[in-house]
């Protein structure tokens, strides 16, 4: 497995009980996760220690995923929203989470778009002019 950038940052807080962004700011505690998020906003870490700590901004850094390039999303980051689009055992509509996102499409100006479980569609997606039936109206 390649080394990939948050892969050290992860393994040096293996042992802290708690190891969430949002624990580390509220303690005070800036990390190489906040510093990246800093430089790619061009702000100080400070700023985006406190905005973690006071929960007006989020770092999605899941410690199982070190591959993930650490981004912010808040209100002082320049990504404002983000968009879970899904399906789940509860609930599974493909026009709901198409509606979901092409609104978020048209009002993201580039936020990411978190692709959850799309396992009950998988014969759905293989299917071209069904997908693209659906993108297409």
């Amino acid at each position: 497995m390649a080394t990939t950038i948050r892969q050290s940052w992860v393994a040096a807080r293996q042992n802290d009980t708690v190891r969430t962004q949002m624990h580390y700011a509220r303690k005070g505690l800036i990390t190489p996760e906040m510093e990246f998020v800093a430089s790619r906003e061009k702000v100080s870490p400070e700023l985006i220690r406190t905005e973690v700590a006071r929960g007006r901004m989020i770092i999605p850094a899941n410690i199982n995923h070190v591959e993930l390039e650490p981004m912010a999303i808040g209100i002082a980051s320049t990504c404002k929203i983000n968009a879970n689009i899904g399906n789940s055992q509860v609930t599974s509509n493909i026009e709901a989470e198409v509606d979901k996102l092409l609104l978020h499409v048209a009002a993201s100006r580039g936020c990411p778009l978190m692709p959850l479980s799309f396992s009950g569609w998988a014969t759905m997606a293989r299917s071209v002019s069904s997908t693209s039936g659906w993108l297409a109206r």
